[in-house]
Formats: C-alpha cells, structure tokens, sequence
C-alpha cells in the first residue's frame, strides 16, 4: 500500500531503502542523492535503527582501523568518537547542551523553552556535552581492548538502537510546542514504530549479542529504554513535551546507557 504518494509500496524494498536514505541524511552527513519528494518522516523514521547502525559502525570501523594500525585503546576511542561527532555533525550533542542549559537554567517552562532557542552555549550545556563525551570515550576504550570485532559491533549496535529508541519519544509524550521542526515532521505512527522496535531489538540481539553475550546484549537495550523514559519523564515535567533538542539527549543518554552496559562483559 502506498501511503505517502512516492508510488513505493509501503513495505516495499523501495520504500524501505527510501526511508534509510531519508534517515541517514537526517542523521549524518554523508551524501545521500537527492530525492524527487519530500520524505514522510512519520513512516521513515522506521529505518531509523538502520541508519543508526551505519553510522555507529563508521564510527567502529574507524577505531578497529586504529587499533590495527597500533594506536593504543585510550587514543583510538578519542579519535574514532571526534569521527562519530564529525559524521554526525554534532546533531545529537547540540539536542544535549540545548536541554541542559534549558533545563537546568529555566525556572518556568516558558522560560526553558526561550534558552533552548539561544544558539549560545551555557555552563549547564557545556558540562553535558563534556561529561557525555567522557564517558562515552571511557567505555568505548574499554571495548576497545576487546579482541577481534567486539569494538565495531558494539558501536554499530549501540548507534542501532539509541537512534531507534529516541525517534520513539514523540509517540511517548506531545509536543512542547508546534512551531518547532520536530512537531512539524510528525511523530512516528503506530505501525511503523512497531517495526522499528523490532529492528532494535534485532540490531542489539544480532550485532552485540554473538560477542558479549545474548543476556548482555539485553540487558544493555533495558538500560537504554530506562534512560528514554528518563528523558521523557523529565522532558515532561520541565517543558510538558518533546522537542527535536530533547530527541538527541535522548539519543545520547541511550546511546551512553547502552555503552556502559556493554562494558559490564569486557575482559578489562
């Protein structure tokens, strides 16, 4: 069934490849050909897992590269998460600072909301950014030193499933308010977010679980659904919604609760 007036059935391999070029130049900055239509985010965002994985896996083969080459893990986890940064263009770090300055320097939604609009980064903003960029690289040195392709699988994994996770959040709570791109592209529909569930779920099960372990794996895709409705609940309580700023410190707190977890099996 064509619902979006492309001429792709909706689960048609053209619609599906479609959707991940939609979401992985949302995502990233690599270039993708220019469509003929406007996508419709609210079934494209199912391929967001997909395009999650490409990029996270980018970024794991630039470490796996390094390690190769005989870059100690500390070094190779630094540059392969300026890669990941790089590739991403800080999307989801500027969601982050944005929120936190918003959040922690607001004293009334309206408020809040004002400072999340200021392009000018604040100490509460700043702090977020540089505490996410810690102890991200802390846990992807310790995958580092794992052997063979543990390192680029639990990036590409970890890109997979925080990256379908956060596009979840408008269907979780409403929008804080309508004017802002995020209310604009639509939140995910019913359907199609049960597909990218799935996907998530698959991408954790599939790419982290053969090397550290099913229950591993498991237990790293709960602690990244705990840390979405984290986000959610305190998004709702601050600015009584989402915003595309509060979708990427969604998808770095996923990103960084799904990281950690993974290093709980590490040898190191």
């Amino acid at each position: 069934m064509d619902d979006t007036g492309t001429g792709k059935r909706d689960g048609g391999p053209l619609s599906w490849l479609a959707d991940f070029g939609a979401c992985l130049g949302f995502f990233s900055r690599f270039p993708m050909p220019a469509s003929p239509t406007a996508p419709d985010f609210r079934r494209a965002w199912r391929a967001a897992p997909l395009a999650g994985f490409i990029i996270g896996a980018f970024a794991g083969a630039v470490l796996s590269v390094l390690l190769w080459i005989g870059f100690g893990a500390n070094l190779a986890a630094a540059l392969a998460l300026a890669a990941l940064v790089a590739v991403t263009g800080a999307l989801h770090e500027d969601g982050l600072s944005d929120v936190a300055d918003g959040f922690g320097g607001g004293r009334d939604r309206d408020r809040r909301l004002e400072i999340m609009r200021d392009s000018r980064l604040g100490t509460y903003g700043a702090a977020a950014v540089v505490l996410s960029l810690l102890i991200r690289w802390a846990a992807i040195a310790a995958l580092a030193r794992e052997p063979g392709s543990g390192p680029l699988l639990a990036l590409a994994a970890a890109g997979g499933v925080s990256r379908g996770l956060a596009i979840a959040l408008p269907r979780m709570i409403p929008p804080a308010r309508t004017d802002g791109v995020a209310a604009r592209t639509g939140a995910i529909s019913g359907r199609h977010l049960v597909e990218a569930i799935v996907l998530v779920v698959l991408v954790a099960v599939l790419a982290a679980g053969p090397v550290f372990g099913i229950a591993t794996a498991l237990s790293a895709l709960v602690a990244a659904v705990i840390a979405l409705y984290a986000v959610s609940g305190l998004a709702r309580r601050r600015i009584g919604g989402y915003t595309g700023d509060v979708i990427g410190a969604a998808q770095q707190a996923c990103e960084i609760a799904f990281l950690c977890v993974l290093t709980l099996s590490t040898s190191g």
